[in-house]
Formats: structure tokens, C-alpha cells, sequence
């Protein structure tokens, strides 16, 4: 059909298309939109970053066991290591925080150390933020996210099932979000423009 009506509806249809895809792929990543842009994007992660501080903070205490200090140390040995020193001491500053428990456990003879909720919380927010800050650095970002996985791997043996359950759901969320954002900022202009990331690889 060449008529100036058909290709009218075909745009219109194509539109419709377009916009129930970015629905369905936004809605995984808890943005209840057809379109998307930076705002938007910084929106959704503070969001997510509230509702993750409030189930973090309902926790008491979190403990820590050997494991942990295991997963750090392969983290270090792995991946931090080998980091270029400019961003070496990035890494560096979540361990040694985090190894400080260790210190306290080995010097005072104490056989439960831990983190309250509120302080998890805190370390687990800054190192989110960090990765999601060097994304253009994918060696630290994926040294950090060991640690962001040790952690998210104490918080499962110390909370309750259903909050544990609760942060899982949230970070499958999270993670789809991080995908929707690295879509968005790599795809062409036009389409960033339009909000659009269904044309945006």
C-alpha cells in the first residue's frame, strides 16, 4: 500500500511495538514507563538503593565467618592485585574496611564479629555506587562485585528467609537496571535522544 494512510498506520504501528518492548524491558529493571532517559535511570537506582538500605537496616547483625575473609583475600589475590595503582586503592579501601573485622577477631579473641544493618548498608551502597561510577573500568568493577558477592552471601546466611528473599528479588532487579543503563548510554544518539533502547544497541 502506498497510500499516505498506510504508511501512517504502519508508523503508528511501529510505534506501538517499539513501546511495548521498552515497557516490558524497563518494567524488569522497576521503571513503569515506555520511555527512558538519565533521570529517569538515576531515579530507579536511588530508589533501588533506598529499598535495599531499608531491608539491609531491619537486620541486626550480620555476621561474618571465615568464608567471608576467604572470599576477600581471593578477591585480592584474583583480581586486586593485578589492578593498575590508580584504581588499586579503590579496591583496596573496601577491603581494608572490611578486614578490620578480621583484626578484631584475631587480636581480642572474639569468635562473632559482624556488621549492625545500618553499617552493611552503608558498605554495600558505597560499593554499588562505586561500581556503577567505573563502569569504564570493567577489571575493578568486577574485582569489586566480589566483594559486593561476599557480602550479599553473608547477608543470606544472617537474615531472615523472607528478607533474604526479599534482597535476591531486589538484586535480579538491580541487575536489569544495569543492563537498561549500559544499553542506554552505549546506543546511538537518536536513540537516547528518544528515550528509546529498543533500537539503542
Amino acid at each position: 500500500c502506498a497510500l499516505p494512510i498506510c504508511g501512517t498506520r504502519q508508523q503508528a504501528l511501529y510505534e506501538a511495538q517499539r513501546k511495548a518492548i521498552n515497557r516490558s524491558a524497563l518494567e524488569k529493571a522497576g521503571i513503569n514507563a515506555d520511555n527512558v532517559d538519565e533521570v529517569a535511570l538515576n531515579t530507579a537506582f536511588d530508589d533501588l538503593g533506598r529499598q535495599f538500605s531499608k531491608i539491609e537496616e531491619s537486620v541486626k547483625f550480620i555476621n561474618v565467618d571465615d568464608s567471608f575473609f576467604a572470599a576477600l583475600d581471593e578477591a585480592k589475590r584474583k583480581y586486586g592485585r593485578r589492578l593498575p595503582r590508580d584504581v588499586r586503592s579503590v579496591f583496596d579501601s573496601f577491603k581494608n574496611d572490611l578486614d578490620q573485622m578480621r583484626t578484631v577477631k584475631n587480636e581480642n579473641g572474639v569468635t562473632k564479629v559482624g556488621l549492625d544493618g545500618e553499617t552493611f548498608a552503608n558498605i554495600s551502597s558505597d560499593l554499588k555506587r562505586v561500581i556503577r561510577q567505573n563502569k569504564t573500568n570493567p577489571d575493578l568493577v568486577f574485582a569489586l562485585r566480589q566483594m559486593d558477592n561476599a557480602l550479599e552471601t553473608a547477608f543470606t546466611k544472617a537474615a531472615p528467609k523472607e528478607l533474604a528473599s526479599q534482597r535476591k528479588e531486589l538484586n535480579k532487579v538491580y541487575r536489569n537496571l544495569h543492563i537498561i543503563n549500559e544499553t542506554f548510554e552505549s546506543g546511538a544518539q537518536a536513540a537516547r535522544d528518544s528515550g528509546d533502547i529498543s533500537t539503542a544497541q
